[in-house]
């Protein structure tokens, strides 16, 4: 873990020293054991260091053609890459990482991140000047970038729907999107996306490939870590990456978020890590509300709902561990690829058997009936017509929306990618989805306040190839529920952990938590002057908290994304 900041004039104008020491002060917890700052006339780069971060060399790197790089994160052999091929080296990099790279004799500024988002990089151009910085806070030290919220993301947000991969929540500032290269030069600034994943499928099982593949990620993600936890987030996901990551290093440090409704599998799964010596006996966070843990963190708000570490971790925690592994991207990797392979059904004109694996796919994952089977047929359509579906229906400006609001949103966002199958082009959507990007830059700034660095074993590169590449009738022929990824990395966890129905710990009392929840609404949203109704109408969303209030269920996420942003500006933009 580290930061990095930078400031380039296109216009030839020397770049501010002083301002440059500013930005990479802001980002003094990203890297508190050092600090390096290096301006030639019109750019300006910054490094902050911490001593345990995976670094080759000093930065900024600097070769004799006069090219400087600065980067944020895990990159294999970058000194190596960058002498031989210079900005291009990130073309085939892995690992988690944010750069930057000044090429001096083309006069421009190249910035990257890796293929899904899991390092932050954001930017602010007026046309002359770029400014960059690992975290937004770093940008507002020029005065002439406003602290502003964007009101086209606040709506997105509130609508679980983002649309742009490169907007934020603040105004006239943008990120550096996934798997993209932004250049600035003589020309203006410019970006593309510089990896998409092939495509082609294969015939074979691939089970073995995957488990090969995954293993090699896992190591990666180790190598240059003394001491690592896993972030165990109530799914089997993170417990098979601590099965893994645990089978050749001995115990792992493990920590947890114990709350009503979690999943009783996933503690059999637990324990028999570290039954196996897998896993140390994790720290455990239990009796927190899942709201309240949710409202500790300072960051934007977001509809992915991961654990916050800052709220289950003390500040000593990265004495333990600096890396800590996660299971982010194996829903977007199974249950996307999972419904895909019902699209792909459903486009080959199967009916009756796209009918068929829809009620097997609910059932799997706790649902019954048609309405359940609906919902997973439902998911199978392609996103346009989804969503034109729910602008027929009105839902795409909800009559609790403000209506400028609703006005003020961006077009939908495509992606050019094509792929052979649909369970492919459904993996790749949930992997490039802005939701996903939001999220992991949440959990980086968040870790980031503890000097610990997330990383994602799921979201390697080569994983994703591997599992795109998988026909869709050998990815479900294991089964649903995530079972083509569990068979093939299951081997230390309880089979029938994999192979029976989703079983939820049961909620004590629910009728007492809705009155505990819908009271905490109240305080945060109606018992005070809340900044959120510029956003929303207050009238119709107190219908929404009674209907809440006596039937449950039906508008709880909506009344949940009101307090979180509203927790969220107060903090950000107090009065």
């Amino acid at each position: 873990m580290s930061g990095i900041a930078g400031v380039f004039h296109t216009d030839g104008r020397a770049a501010d020293a002083g301002l440059l020491g500013r930005m990479a002060e802001a980002l003094a917890h990203r890297g508190p054991d050092g600090e390096a700052c290096w301006v030639s006339g019109s750019v300006g780069l910054a490094h902050r260091r911490l001593a345990s971060a995976a670094a080759h060399d000093k930065f900024p790197l600097i070769d004799t053609e006069g090219r400087a790089l600065v980067v944020d994160g895990r990159l294999d052999e970058p000194l190596e890459r960058f002498r031989r091929r210079g900005a291009a080296f990130v073309h085939d990099a892995f690992g988690e990482f944010a750069v930057a790279v000044w090429d001096a004799p083309a006069q421009t500024l190249v910035c990257s991140r890796d293929a899904f988002g899991a390092k932050p990089l954001y930017y602010h151009w007026d046309g002359r000047r770029l400014l960059f910085a690992s975290e937004v806070v770093a940008l507002f030290c020029a005065p002439t970038v406003a602290r502003r919220p964007d009101a086209a993301t606040i709506a997105d947000y509130l609508l679980m729907d983002f649309r742009d991969p490169g907007a934020t929540f603040f105004d006239g500032i943008r990120r550096v999107p996934p798997g993209h290269v932004l250049t600035v030069g003589p020309r203006g600034l410019s970006l593309r996306r510089y990896w998409t994943p092939s495509g082609a499928t294969r015939g074979d099982d691939s089970t073995s490939e995957f488990a090969a593949t995954f293993r090699a990620a896992v190591a990666d993600r180790l190598a240059d870590a003394p001491a690592a936890g896993v972030l165990l987030s109530g799914g089997i996901d993170s417990t098979l990456v601590a099965s893994v990551a645990g089978a050749g290093r001995g115990p792992l440090a493990a920590l947890t978020y114990l709350h009503e409704g979690f999943l009783a599998e996933d503690w059999e799964a637990i324990t028999a890590l570290e039954a196996v010596g897998a896993i140390a006996p994790p720290r455990v966070r239990a009796g927190l509300p899942l709201l309240d843990m949710l409202l500790a963190s300072a960051e934007p708000p977001n509809d992915e709902g991961h654990p916050v570490v800052e709220a289950l971790l003390d500040t000593g925690a990265a004495a333990e561990f600096r890396v800590l592994l996660t299971g982010i991207g194996a829903d977007q990797l199974s249950r996307a690829g999972e419904r895909g392979a019902l699209a792909d059904r459903l486009r080959s004109g199967r009916i009756v058997s796209a009918w068929r694996e829809a009620r097997t796919l609910a059932r799997a994952y706790g649902g019954d009936g048609r309405r359940a089977a609906v919902d997973a047929l439902w998911s199978a359509l392609s996103p346009r017509v989804r969503r034109t579906a729910r602008a027929l229906s009105g839902r795409e400006a909800p009559v609790w929306l403000v209506p400028r609001l609703a006005r003020s949103r961006r077009p939908p966002w495509h992606d050019d990618a094509r792929f052979e199958t649909r369970m492919a082009a459904e993996i790749w959507r949930a992997l490039t989805a802005p939701t996903l990007v939001f999220a992991l830059e949440k959990l980086d700034a968040e870790a980031a306040r503890l000097g610990i660095e997330p990383r994602h074993p799921y979201l390697d590169r080569r994983v994703v190839e591997c599992v795109v590449a998988v026909r869709p009738e050998v990815f479900v022929h294991h089964g649903y529920r995530k079972q083509f990824v569990q068979r093939a990395l299951g081997a230390g966890l309880p089979l029938r952990t994999i192979e029976r129905c989703a079983e939820h710990l049961p909620v004590a009392d629910p009728t007492r938590a809705l009155r505990q929840e819908t009271a905490r609404i109240d305080a945060e949203l109606f018992d005070r002057d809340a900044r959120v109704f510029e956003y929303v109408d207050r009238t119709r969303a107190r219908r929404m908290r009674d209907e809440y209030l006596a039937h449950g269920g039906r508008h709880g996420a909506r009344l949940w994304s009101f307090v979180l942003l509203e927790a969220w500006l107060r903090r950000t933009f107090p009065a």
